[in-house]
């Protein structure tokens, strides 16, 4: 690819068409995982590149986060990356204004996690751009999850449709590799996701069997509970790898799942 990487206290934004490796701005930020909550492999350790019988050193996974300004994206970013890398902070007006990437590695897999803005919001500047570059971010030959994030106890008239309109976007069936991540986990008190769901309102039960019933609670505010959210977040992400592209070839980063 070409172009230079923009750094910016240690957050990655795009250059022209360059993605660069940042590392987290300080220990203090990081979130420790307890030692047994130790992230799942992407791609088993029975990956081969096909037709060689090789092993592929550089699986590589892109995370995509969409969904409405506020809903909790850039802090969901964090939670999984482990630090404190998107800004994330109570606004009026939308934080996110353009697509930003970090990076990580889950044992093997080299994992990209893409905050991108709320591409239905008319005050973008670089509206097209952001969408261009996630669409690109799925045809590189990577392996590809979108997670539509939502917040818990709040939703929209916008989301009530934001599946059709993102895949009109993005030009793909995002519903085939998406998981809706559902965010303030804390505001369901002693109930559970599942009771949550069972009784909320018809459109947003739609919503989520368009996405397969594939969905994950987060609680960003409390890190003990994010980094078990995060580890079963992670595990999710790698059974619809599995269902999805076991027998998928990616050129340069081949990784076949078994």
């Amino acid at each position: 690819m070409c172009g230079d990487t923009i750094r910016h206290h240690g957050m990655c934004h795009y250059g022209e068409c360059h993605y660069g490796e940042c590392q987290p701005a300080s220990e203090q930020q990081i979130i420790q995982y307890p030692a047994e909550n130790e992230e799942p492999d992407i791609c088993n350790e029975e990956a081969m590149t096909l037709g060689t019988g090789h092993r592929s050193s550089k699986p590589s996974l892109n995370i995509i986060l969409l969904g409405e300004s506020g809903s909790g994206k850039s802090a969901s970013g964090n939670t999984i990356l482990g630090w404190k890398a998107f800004t994330s902070e109570p606004s009026s007006k939308p934080v996110t204004t353009e697509c930003k990437m970090m990076k990580k590695r889950i044992r093997r897999t080299r994992v990209k996690i893409i905050d991108t803005p709320y591409f239905f919001d008319d005050t973008l500047k670089e509206k097209s751009t952001d969408i261009l570059r996630c669409r690109e971010l799925c045809r590189e030959g990577s392996l590809c999850v979108y997670l539509l994030v939502i917040q818990i106890g709040r939703f929209t008239e916008g989301e009530r449709d934001i599946l059709e309109r993102l895949e009109k976007a993005l030009q793909t069936t995002v519903r085939d590799r998406a998981i809706i991540l559902f965010t303030r986990g804390d505001d369901l008190k002693e109930g559970s996701i599942d009771s949550y769901l069972k009784n909320t309102n018809a459109d947003l039960q739609e919503l989520t069997k368009h996405c397969g019933n594939r969905y994950q609670v987060m609680n960003n505010t409390d890190q003990s509970a994010a980094a078990g959210q995060a580890k079963e977040l992670l595990e999710k992400i790698a059974k619809l790898i599995l269902d999805l592209d076991k027998a998928r070839v990616f050129n340069g980063n081949s990784c076949i799942i078994a």
